[in-house]
This record gives C-alpha cells, structure tokens and sequence, in this order.
C-alpha cells in the first residue's frame, strides 16, 4: 500500500451535510480533504490551481448543478478527477448522465458510512489499479463490479471471495469479543487496508461484526469493530 495521500474536495451548499462528507472522508487515512466549497463556482476556481484527485459532489447545488459542474470540470477544462455523487436526485435519466460524465460512484442520501466506504474503496481501487499497466479478466471484473465469486452452500456477493472471507473468520474466531480497528486488522493477518475495508463492511452487513465509532482517541475518530462469536 502506498503513503501516497488524496487530496479531497466537498461540494455541498448545506453545512452539516458537508461536515458529515469531511467526517466520512477522514477516518481514511489515504484521503484528505483540502477544500469544502458550498457551489461549484468556487470549487472549479480552486480546481484549476490545485491538484484535486476526488470530488465529493452534490447534485443540486447554487449557480450551477452537478452535472453542469461535471460538463465544465470534463469538457471546458479537461479535468479527470474522480467523482463521488453526494446527492437525493434519483430520476435515471440524470443518474445516467452522471455516469457518462466519468462519476464512478452515485449515493443516494440519506446513506450510511458503510456505503460511503464503498465508494471510497472503489477509488482506492481504481487508484491502485491506475498503477499497474495489465490487469487480469478478475481484476477487470471487480473494477466494473460484474464479478461474483461461488462457494459450494451460495454466491457470495460481489468482490467477496470464500478464502478471504475463511481468512476474517478464522482471525475474528481468535479474537471474540476484542475491540479491533480497521490498521489492527490489516496488520495482523497482511491483507490490503482497501480489503479489509470492503470485507469489514461486508460481515457489519450482515450483521456478524457490530461497529462503533471511538471518539476519545484524541485525534481523528476511528471505528472499532466486535465480533461477538454469535
């Protein structure tokens, strides 16, 4: 995994909806947010001076919405960073549009962290893609999330693979009941931090691991997850 940081900007012209985005955004140690704009005005006037690798945006936004952020972002400047949709739009016409201007992820408020994460993870993923110059028919897969992986008892959701998973289980059997945290995890049994993100999310969803948010570390919150052996 690379030290590299991400540099991060919100777009979202309601305050506490832009504090939650920074919030979400900054219990990811790759990421960090360097701008907070309320439209996308100001943000494209920061864009063009600053190196701006993702962009949390909101569809209805003032003097411009997002897909008209997005056409000047694409087309006028020829910026590619990535976007994440922040947003309650729903028509799918628009939520096409969206992803034919190269968004890579569209979240329908309101949404929890787990689905924030997700997105995050999948910009994770196309950032450690972009690093390799072939990938395999697997790799491809995961990146379009088309890929589904069988057990003998059902298939697993997307991106989740049965020896992995066996790998989680066996850990999280050792340690029951123990608060752990995402780096903890990472490091005990040497899988990828954008891994054990994606598989952490997975086994809260489904209800096997509970998960909390510590605030009392004195700096930037984190989360703990427990597994009870249940």
């Amino acid at each position: 995994m690379s030290d590299k940081k991400y540099n991060v900007i919100v777009i979202e012209d309601d305050p506490m909806v832009a504090q939650i985005d920074r919030m979400y955004v900054e219990k990811t140690p790759e990421l960090e947010v360097t701008g907070v704009f309320a439209n996308g005005l100001e943000a494209i006037e920061f864009v063009k001076k600053n190196n701006v690798d993702l962009i949390i945006l909101d569809y209805y936004t003032p003097f411009m919405n997002g897909k008209q952020f997005l056409t000047k972002l694409r087309e006028e400047h020829g910026f590619d960073s990535e976007v994440i949709m922040v947003t309650a739009e729903t028509q799918f016409d628009e939520v096409r549009k969206m992803y034919s201007l190269g968004v890579i992820d569209y979240l329908v408020k309101p949404f929890d962290y787990n689905r924030f994460q997700k997105a995050v993870d999948r910009f994770l993923l196309i950032k450690e893609g972009g690093n390799k110059k072939n990938v395999n028919q697997e790799e491809i897969d995961k990146f379009f999330g088309t890929s589904s992986f069988k057990t003998e008892e059902k298939v697993l959701v997307k991106g989740i693979q049965k020896k992995t998973l066996n790998i989680f289980m066996n850990y999280l059997n050792a340690n029951v009941n123990v608060p752990l945290t995402c780096d903890k995890i990472t490091a005990d049994i040497n899988l990828s931090v954008v891994t054990v993100r994606h598989y952490l999310s997975y086994l809260v969803e489904e209800g096997v691991v509970t998960s909390e948010i510590n605030y009392s570390t004195g700096g930037r919150p984190c989360i703990i997850y427990t597994y009870s052996g249940n």
